[in-house]
């Protein structure tokens, strides 16, 4: 077991990355070498070769702490001696006796146009990149074979590649990239597009596999050949696979290097079709790491939907929608969420997909339990699990990158729980866990995790919503899911106020809530605000704990969420009471009761029943 990593990259200094904002990341830039230091590099470079010291001060002068420009300046000299007699220089004064570019993009130029067949063949590598398979190589070089090992020979010696692996699948690799972009650059723009396009046909009959290792190389060489139709699709076919290692932020990359492919090209049915896809899939892949109410996945899924809409294609217009009511449903306002819903249970049922239909009733009956209609949320709940059939996991997790079992199971946990069933509510939560485990998908994951968290906290059971928010938090940070990631914190911080760090806990809690709000989602928030109001009841802040409370009252009835109105009116009943007003205390409760038994909400109802009861029980009632 590795317990601590140090992982070495280097990366030209003008090229971006996305590693800068990680705390535990450190860059180093590299500075030019010192004059000495060259000098000492042109000693160990040149050795008993004859090299007169004032041509040995110019080539360290003009390499100007660049160490390959010095190599590249000292290999010309040599390379061209034996046309000016460099050993009868002598250490006088030379007057610029050999033909030396004085920039280092001529020198490797140079160096490349004074090699015979070894030309052709690097520039035919150059295009296939930095490193390129032999199989590639000799399906675009029309050359036989032995032509093609004596290029590489000639290359080898040159010092311009090396073997970087051998067996069956040898490669080669230019030792520099500098070396790679000048055999790259040499060419007529013409030529190196007919040169790419064999390039990613040659990758697809001599190597297969890298369809489904690496799509992401076949889709560039037939973008930079001008195939955008064959380059959309690949560039597809590499986000899906980025996607599916969870490398969200590489898969959005892809998706829209797919999509400004597409966006080139006349419409045409079939490139409607695929843009469609497309933006469904970059959509799905901004909910995993922006959250679900980011307006960037709102922008994307509405451009899906006004696609769908012309296509007059039923299921990917499902596919779409589906992205906007999760927008809705996590952002608000909930009555447009359940409109929504509704249509599209009347679109699937049209389809006879039960794919479609199982994942629509998941959706209609968690927005109907958010809604408030618990009893109804349930009903379309428990029919959506009837339906669904763990054979087609991964259909459901391609299209949406989520599996309705999984959710359905734990949606069905947090309803269960409302409902008063506990037992039912812990035995559909671990079901949820151990589906999401055994599919192997960590966003699915981290939604049954944190939401088995939020089970356990409306159980009491300190110890579990702990040992599930933590894994959530971590599971979250190590794949970059900032909704949920926000929401487990808010749980680990409630956790921590039970175990008596109430300060500590408190201020984790408010962390986790400003990370929610960044994410732009409201559904949540009500239920979130009371938790931190109930906190600064334990701290004595009663104050404070109300102005919560009139907050989270304004957030649900702005974003219509409505599941936990009842516990938001007993808490405040709670702090009222406290501060010496039983009456209103228990006009509070009284309230809430009524609307946890109007909604189903049995064990809502029956923390409100031991309030009532304790209130009445006081000394000023």
């Amino acid at each position: 077991m590795i317990s601590k990593l140090m992982i070495v990259l280097t990366m030209r200094s003008d090229s971006g990355h996305l590693l800068a904002p990680l705390s535990n990341v450190r860059e180093i830039a590299l500075e030019r070498l010192p004059p000495e230091h060259m000098l000492q590099l042109c000693g160990h470079l040149t050795e008993s070769r004859a090299l007169p010291d004032s041509l040995r001060r110019q080539v360290v002068e003009r390499s100007d702490g660049n160490p390959l420009f010095l190599e590249e300046q000292v290999k010309t000299i040599y390379e061209t001696a034996g046309k000016t007699g460099l050993a009868d220089v002598g250490d006088g004064e030379v007057h610029e006796p050999l033909d030396i570019p004085r920039s280092l993009h001529g020198l490797l130029t140079a160096r490349l146009d004074r090699l015979t067949v070894g030309k052709t063949i690097a520039q035919i590598a150059a295009v296939i990149g930095r490193e390129f398979p032999i199989s590639v190589l000799s399906g675009v070089a029309l050359m036989s074979r032995e032509q093609l090992g004596n290029g590489l020979r000639e290359l080898t010696q040159s010092d311009i590649i090396y073997p970087s692996s051998t067996g069956a699948g040898t490669s080669y690799a230019f030792r520099h990239s500098l070396l790679h972009e000048a055999a790259y650059q040499i060419q007529l723009r013409s030529r190196r597009q007919d040169y790419h396009g064999q390039v990613a046909q040659a990758y697809l009959s001599k190597v297969p596999r890298i369809i489904d290792t690496q799509p992401e190389i076949v889709a560039h060489h037939f973008e930079r050949a001008g195939a955008r139709e064959s380059s959309a699709h690949y560039w597809y076919l590499a986000g899906m696979r980025a996607r599916a290692q969870s490398a969200y932020q590489e898969a959005a990359s892809h998706f829209r290097k797919g999509l400004r492919q597409l966006e080139a090209l006349p419409t045409t049915p079939k490139s409607l079709r695929d843009e469609i896809r497309i933006t469904v899939a970059l959509g799905s892949t901004l909910i995993a790491t922006h959250g679900y109410a980011a307006p960037a996945v709102r922008t994307v899924y509405d451009r899906a939907s006004e696609l769908a809409e012309k296509s007059g294609q039923t299921h990917e217009l499902i596919a779409s929608l589906n992205g906007v009511l999760a927008f809705l449903q996590v952002r608000g306002p909930l009555s447009e969420a359940f409109s929504l819903a509704t249509r599209i249970v009347d679109l699937a049922k049209g389809t006879e997909d039960l794919v479609l239909i199982a994942g629509a009733y998941r959706r209609l009956g968690w927005c109907c339990f958010c809604y408030g209609l618990i009893a109804e949320g349930r009903q379309h709940l428990a029919h959506a699990a009837d339906l669904y059939d763990p054979a087609k996991a991964k259909t459901y997790v391609d299209v949406h990158n989520a599996d309705p079992g999984v959710l359905g199971s734990i949606n069905l946990a947090w309803v269960e729980w409302f409902g008063g069933d506990v037992d039912r509510a812990r035995e559909y939560s671990r079901r949820a866990r151990e589906a999401a485990r055994a599919l192997d998908h960590p966003l699915s994951l981290a939604y049954a995790l944190t939401m088995s968290a939020a089970v356990a906290q409306g159980l009491d059971d300190v110890e579990a919503t702990h040992e599930f928010a933590t894994e959530a938090i971590a599971l979250s940070a190590r794949n970059a899911f900032a909704y949920w990631r926000a929401w487990a914190t808010t749980l680990q911080g409630w956790t921590m106020t039970r175990r008596g760090q109430l300060e500590a806990g408190l201020e984790t809690m408010l962390a986790g809530l400003r990370a929610y709000e960044e994410t732009g989602a409201q559904l949540f928030k009500p239920y979130v605000l009371a938790l931190i109001a109930d906190a600064y009841r334990m701290l004595g802040r009663y104050s404070e704990g109300l102005a919560f409370l009139d907050e989270a009252a304004s957030c649900a009835l702005h974003a219509e969420v409505r599941f936990y109105d009842a516990e938001i009116l007993r808490i405040r009943g709670e702090l009222i009471a406290v501060l010496g007003d039983s009456a209103e205390a228990e006009r509070c409760y009284r309230q809430a009761l009524e609307l946890a038994t109007s909604q189903g909400a049995g064990s809502l109802r029956t923390r409100i029943e031991a309030s009532l009861g304790s209130v009445r029980r006081s000394p000023t009632a």
